[in-house]
């Protein structure tokens, strides 16, 4: 080859070297794929990233549900067992109210059939010291003993008369508010 047809080949060989339009590409193409690479990998870093929130999201569902599940239960056997505890303390309130009722009626009835026993002693020592006035008056009547003796007497028998009968009534008056009082417990 001739001298010029060298140097065309070397300006040729140079100008290609020289050619800014294919390292441009080249550089290029390297830079869109360390971008692409770049992105792929932020992508996959982002992606990671929301896979883990959402786990952490799950997690703290399931947490709040066994919490909600097992506080419910709890709550469930707390009322259970206040339930169980209550009817129980119904039932011995009620036996021990029958019990109380059961011992107040006897009592009341013991009380009764004694006031009905020193009622009857009190109406026949009434009824004895009237039958003694009585006779007295009768026998002092048919004794025919003087006027003044038998005013005497007869004052005096009245008085008795009259505190026999006193008696006879406060022990009635008696007799019958224990009786009111014990009936109305």
């Amino acid at each position: 080859m001739t001298m010029p047809e060298r140097r065309a080949e070397d300006v040729i060989a140079t100008v290609a070297l020289l050619d800014p339009t294919e390292r441009t590409l080249a550089t290029l193409e390297r830079e869109i794929c360390n971008v692409s690479e770049r992105l792929e990998t932020r992508i996959r870093a982002e992606a990671r990233l929301d896979n883990e929130k959402f786990a952490k999201v799950d997690r703290e569902f399931e947490l709040i549900e066994r919490q909600r599940v097992e506080q419910k239960r709890d709550t469930k056997e707390a009322v259970d067992a206040a339930l169980i505890a209550q009817k129980e303390a119904v039932r011995e309130q009620t036996l021990a109210s029958e019990k109380a009722i059961a011992k107040s009626e006897a009592a009341t009835a013991k009380q009764i059939d004694a006031l009905n026993a020193s009622f009857t002693q009190a109406m026949a020592a009434q009824s004895t010291s009237l039958t003694d006035l009585k006779d007295r008056v009768v026998a002092i009547e048919s004794g025919g003993q003087g006027r003044s003796y038998e005013r005497n007497e007869h004052r005096l028998n009245t008085g008795q008369l009259t505190a026999a009968i006193s008696a006879g009534l406060l022990a009635v008056s008696i007799l019958a508010s224990t009786l009111i009082a014990v009936l109305h417990k």
